[in-house]
């Protein structure tokens, strides 16, 4: 369970990090799949989000959500 627990832990960091340095939107439950045995995520849309003007447009006020369910699970 350490090394699953481990895994999705770093994965989400990256995965996150990542999210909104790109500006990528669409980071909901419905677009993150999770390996049951593994703990690797992936996300099945990871694309930026564009304007009328071509420029990224970020959305989401808050760029990474850390619940209560999920500070349970990494601690």
């Amino acid at each position: 369970f350490y090394s699953f627990k481990k895994q999705f832990t770093s994965q989400l960091a990256v995965s996150s990090t990542i999210g909104y340095l790109l500006g990528i939107g669409q980071r909901t439950l419905q677009n993150i799949s999770f390996m049951k045995h593994s703990g690797s995520i992936m996300h099945s849309n990871f694309f930026p989000e564009y304007d009328e003007e071509g420029k990224i447009d970020i959305k989401d006020s808050v760029p990474i959500r850390l619940t209560r369910n999920l500070q349970h699970f990494l601690n």
